[in-house]
């Protein structure tokens, strides 16, 4: 794909630096220096092409979940999640449109928006409170070794 019709994902400094440690990781390493830069895909083959959807799951997603003890209920599902999320952090629903890449507001408002229970905002909360106490063991083994935004 030409570099004139692809499009950046932006992404925020803790999820970014989450990936660096779990790619600068010793077996990783190797393959994935294209995070260096901000040109570099954000998950890359190790042909250095862009790692495919099924790859990403069963690279990627599936171990880290396995890991916390979290089931993997598919793609519809994770970007129902960030289009709830960001809503409940007060993220405008058209701002939510555009990082889902939907052609209408409507769609997002509808199908993705959804109404959350006291249970699923304990939960979220404590997945936040372990990533902040993840990033916060990794930067104290790891000072000075990974590149910071």
């Amino acid at each position: 794909m030409p570099a004139s019709a692809t499009l950046q994902t932006p992404s925020c400094p803790q999820i970014h630096n989450l990936l660096l440690a779990y790619f600068y990781s010793a077996t990783l390493a190797p393959f994935y220096s294209a995070l260096d830069t901000q040109t570099g895909w954000m998950f890359p083959s190790i042909y250095g092409n862009p790692l495919g959807l099924d790859g990403l799951v069963s690279d990627v997603i599936r171990p880290a979940l396995e890991k916390a003890g979290i089931d993997w209920h598919g793609w519809n599902a994770f970007r129902r999640g960030m289009a709830t999320n960001l809503h409940r952090l007060g993220v405008p629903d058209k701002v939510i449109q555009a990082i889902l890449r939907h052609s209408s507001v409507g769609v997002t408002q509808a199908c993705y928006i959804k109404t959350v229970d006291s249970d699923v905002v304990m939960a979220m909360q404590k997945l936040e409170n372990a990533t902040s106490m993840q990033l916060e063991s990794e930067d104290k083994k790891s000072a000075g070794r990974l590149p910071m935004m």
